[in-house]
């Protein structure tokens, strides 16, 4: 492994073959997801695949990876590496990446809604953008048992079951993004960084107005196309693509927690039509509103019997 930590997103990969590059409906990525989490070994997945697991990405999951024996090669956003275990990678929703694993290669996989991440964590804080960034580091034995202890209870039925579950997403954000956080302070000394978490700030007190790239970056005193460099260099994202992300997940977290209607849930994210709010909602989501509502319902109403039987 290049370094005790590496920071693997930054590249544009994810950008340039947006057209090509297969979005996998993995565990009801287009239906409805059946728990709180999916856990399963690297045997378990990879063994059906040759040991390969060929490029894609995931448009709401996000993954965490413990390699605990083997080896083998990833590539992530376009940046590859050996895998040397023990290791931990994080893999947010969206990010392009591949599996090549020897044979009989050990280690765990541990599957997140990106709702049920940010129900968690929040998606503002500290945390949240940490986990945003793909990573790898080593994975010590604290992390190694966390995850070993997630699986172990994903597999059981005991009482409480969907609270520890939650409780242990939450946990293991915490850790990873600990585990991470040499690489990701080392990048917050940078001017450009510097420039990044003001950009985030900003998008957090004005993204419902709906400001352009133009107008943060006149927040920023700095040019459109310099603040547009700076998102690319840092995240691997374009500066439009951040502003929408942050008004889609306000959306779809309304749209998961709340009664509201779609069109109120439309103006309060800043839309003055709800029809347009709509087609933005579909093109950025893969699904209309309405929809992705009933996708959630029924894995909702199962946590919640599950917690009450529990």
């Amino acid at each position: 492994m290049d370094g005790e930590c590496g920071d693997l997103y930054n590249s544009n990969m994810a950008d340039t073959f947006s057209k090509t590059i297969p979005t996998y409906n993995l565990y009801g990525e287009s239906n409805e997801f059946p728990d709180v989490l999916h856990c399963e070994t690297i045997v378990d997945r990879a063994a059906l695949h040759d040991w390969n697991i060929e490029i894609h990405r995931h448009t709401r999951l996000h993954q965490f990876f413990v390699v605990m024996s083997g080896g083998g090669e990833a590539e992530i956003d376009g940046r590859k590496f050996r895998l040397e275990p023990p290791m931990l990678i994080n893999v947010p929703a969206g990010v392009v990446h591949r599996f090549r694993f020897e044979p009989l290669t050990q280690g765990l996989v541990v599957t997140v809604p990106q709702e049920v991440l940010e129900a968690g964590i929040g998606s503002t804080d500290m945390l949240a953008v940490a986990l945003r960034r793909a990573g790898r580091a080593p994975a010590e034995p604290g992390i190694v048992a966390l995850f070993t202890d997630i699986t172990a209870e994903h597999a059981g039925s005991a009482v409480g079951r969907g609270h520890a579950l939650s409780a242990g997403v939450a946990l293991a954000a915490v850790r990873v993004a600990r585990a991470l956080q040499p690489v990701f302070e080392e990048r917050r000394a940078s001017r450009e960084t510097g420039y990044l978490r003001r950009f985030e700030a900003a998008i957090e007190n004005h993204f419902r107005e709906h400001w352009k790239v133009a107008d943060y970056a006149r927040e920023l005193a700095i040019s459109p196309t310099h603040l547009s460099r700076i998102t690319r260099t840092e995240t691997g994202i374009a500066a439009s693509a951040l502003i929408e992300a942050r008004l889609m997940r306000e959306a779809r977290r309304l749209l998961a927690y709340t009664n509201m209607a779609v069109a109120q849930v439309a103006y309060e994210t800043g839309f003055e039509d709800p029809a347009y709010f709509t087609r933005v909602f579909t093109r950025a989501c893969g699904i209309p509103p309405s929809a992705y509502r009933r996708h959630l319902e029924t894995p909702h109403a199962a946590r919640v019997k599950t917690s009450q039987a529990g």
